[in-house]
């Protein structure tokens, strides 16, 4: 981000999004009359079909001591777009340079531990533009582990002591297991447990996040193969972590749903979760 403007707030728009007509004249009369610290505006997604789906926000004020509201406010990843921060709060901050993916829900979180009070608008003033989504979201790069890691250990820096949420948790998991089987399925096994291994130390920032007891109750084959595997990938041991795989693939190689999800796996790993995040913050 360039040196701070002149004016007494700062909002963004991506370049392939559009603001509808007085968008900013209502998000700065938002902020004027709640007194806040920065107000995140409603928005609609214009999709493929051409029919707009619109957020659910409602007229509130937030502090950002309660940290039980505001956890039910922004569950995941959240952007910063469609909203409008007084410029006291970013004299200090900048968009991170060196992350290519998550960048800008970093930077909210950021902002979010300066802020005292935070308001909403229920006005839609926002169009996401999901038509044409060729943004960098869409787009692998190779740090894209990294740059979700950081994100999301930024955004744990407004909730101290407390977990992510469980849906969260298990997205990481069934990411995590898609890029180890990509390897299992595509490559010898002596460079697949090479591969584990190096994938093992990329995710650690995510497993780090993940509670035993909070996943446990989802049950299913991304959750069942880590508590399982857990013990052998934290003391290196990755040929029985490539064998558990393999009697995975095994047993579900002829039901639908391994089979899409190994579909999938035909793009790079990287490309994958990326395709999957967007999916689930979208």
């Amino acid at each position: 981000m360039p040196e701070i403007p002149g004016g007494g707030y700062i909002g963004f728009v991506d370049s392939d999004d559009w603001l509808p007509k007085r968008s900013v004249e209502l998000l700065e009369k938002r902020i004027d009359e709640t007194k806040a610290d920065v107000v995140f505006g409603n928005y609609s997604t214009v999709l493929v079909s051409g029919k707009h789906k619109r957020n659910t926000f409602t007229d509130a004020v937030i502090s950002v001591d309660n940290k039980e509201e505001l956890e039910n406010f922004m569950p995941g990843v959240f952007p910063p777009w469609g909203s409008l921060f007084s410029k006291e709060l970013l004299t200090e901050l900048r968009f991170p340079l060196n992350m290519k993916l998550n960048d800008d829900s970093f930077f909210v979180y950021q902002c979010l531990q300066n802020c005292k009070t935070i308001a909403t608008l229920s006005e839609s003033i926002y169009y996401y533009n999901h038509i044409n989504d060729v943004s960098i979201t869409r787009t692998a790069c190779s740090d894209h582990n990294v740059c979700f890691a950081r994100s999301l250990s930024e955004r744990k820096k407004l909730f101290p002591g407390q977990s992510l949420p469980q849906r969260e948790q298990r997205v990481i998991l069934e990411i995590f297991f898609v890029s180890l089987m990509h390897y299992v399925l595509g490559f010898s096994e002596a460079d697949a447990v090479e591969k584990l291994g190096e994938t093992y130390e990329i995710f650690k920032p995510f497993l780090e996040l993940v509670v035993d007891d909070q996943i446990k109750e989802f049950d299913d084959m991304y959750t069942r193969f880590y508590l399982k595997n857990k013990q052998f990938m934290e003391v290196g041991d990755y040929s029985k972590v490539y064998g558990q795989l393999l009697e995975i693939a095994a047993k579900q190689n002829q039901k639908r749903r391994f089979k899409a999800i190994v579909r999938k796996m035909l793009l790079k790993p990287e490309q994958f979760v990326v395709f999957r995040l967007g999916l689930f913050y979208k």
